[in-house]
Formats: C-alpha cells, structure tokens, sequence
C-alpha cells in the first residue's frame, strides 16, 4: 500500500500527470467479451432505482449507478440540471451495442442511450455544473508498473471533501485496503481548506497484476465523485512530503 503525504503545492500535478505520461502502453479493452452503455434517465424518473431486472432486453450482464453517491450526499441540493446515470454492460456475444442501444431507446424511462465513452459521460456531467472537469487516464503507465501492481490512486472531486469514502463506494472492484493519504492535512485545515484541495485514496486491489488494475481505473473513472484515477505505482518514485 502506497503510505505519502502528498502536499497541496503538488496537487494539480498529480492531477494532470496521468494524462500528461510519456513512453507509456495504451491499454487493451478492459473485459474482451463485454460493453458498456451509458443510459441518462429522464427527470421524471428521478425517484426510480433501476436494477439489472431493468435491462433484461438487452441481457445485461450488471449495472452500475454512477451517481448514487450524488444522489444520497448532495441530495435535494442538486441542481434542476442533475440526472440520475448508468452504466450498462452487456456480453458481446448475446447483444451487440447497436442493437442494445436500439432496443433501450424505445424505453419511456431515458433521455440518452450511447456506448461508453469516457468525454461523452464527461460531456453529460458537465452539463449539471456541479462537477470539478473530469480527468481521463488516455495512457496507462504500464511499462511503470509492477507484474504484480496492485494500488490505484483516486483524486475525488470538490463537492465530496467532506465525506469519508469506505471500500463500500468502490463496489466495482475487490478492495482489501483504502487509506485517505490527504487525512492528515485535511484534519489539520478542514475549516480553511485551500479551494484546490482534494482528497486522495490509495486502494488495494484483490487481484494483483498490471491488466487488473487498469480494469479497476477504468471502473471507477466513470464515478460522479472521482475527479481523476490512475495506476499507484505512478507515484511511488515521488518523496511528496505536507
């Protein structure tokens, strides 16, 4: 597990680091038999939760509610802008995304229906105002990791500072460990906190290897309170000190 105190000087580096890494591998397709769909669900259908019963005509494999965590801590403080959003995966070889996509639209209960992609989900997030600007993971660090990687990095965003993530938020990925490496300096600012402070989760994947943990990034990269994610192993070489 990574143990650093990262300073808030180097905050936005961090940020940014991700996107900005040079020589690294582009990562393979996170699950070679499955696809994503992103589903917007209408304003009406606010008060709905939608399970994968829901989406059984596309022979959904799961679901994940992406703004669940809005939803219970911001709460009625949402914007009229905010919509509840999903992801949809199906097996490759019992329903193609055309056809999913097809199929979901004639659905009374949703505004947008698209396969995954990471700046159209963004696209969708920044249209509530709410958000700090997602940051994407365009390469993966791969030739920086372990064969036996098992940390991610998870920067989350502005409007959760205050709220203590557990291994419960992450439900997507097998987490054995999770530690706030901001704690420290949030405890000690927390009622003058710098407008560029963010907390960072270091978490332990299960199931380590390198093709493990960029299925995890790309996970977790869809949350509505994840600002930017990426392999932990990254950073190990960094002596960042509060």
């Amino acid at each position: 597990m990574i143990k650093k105190i990262i300073s808030l000087g180097v905050l936005l580096v961090f940020i940014f680091a991700f996107a900005a890494a040079a020589g690294c591998g582009e990562t393979e397709e996170e699950e070679t038999m499955e696809n994503t769909i992103i589903v917007v669900v209408k304003k009406e259908y606010a008060d709905k939760d939608f399970t994968v019963k829901d989406f059984k005509e596309v022979k959904a494999v799961r679901i994940m509610h992406l703004t669940k965590v809005s939803c219970e801590y911001i709460g009625k403080d949402l914007p009229e802008s905010f919509r509840k959003i999903y992801s949809v995966v199906i097996n490759k070889r019992k329903q193609t995304v055309e056809k999913a996509v097809e199929v979901l639209s004639q659905s009374d209960y949703f505004e947008s229906i698209e396969a995954y992609e990471f700046e159209k989900l963004s696209g969708h997030y920044e249209k509530f105002g709410i958000y700090d600007e997602k940051r994407y993971t365009k390469v993966m660090p791969f030739d920086r990791m372990y064969d036996d990687a098992d940390d991610i990095l998870i920067v989350i965003d502005k409007n959760f500072t205050h709220k203590k993530f557990t291994a419960a938020d992450f439900y997507m990925i097998d987490v054995i460990l999770i530690e706030n490496l901001m704690e420290e300096s949030y405890e000690r600012k927390k009622d003058n906190l710098s407008p560029n402070f963010r907390n960072i989760y270091a978490v332990t994947i299960k199931n380590k290897g390198k093709q493990n943990v960029a299925n995890a990034v790309r996970k977790v990269e869809k949350l509505d309170f994840v600002l930017s994610v990426g392999p932990g192993t990254f950073f190990q070489g960094l002596n960042l000190v509060d």
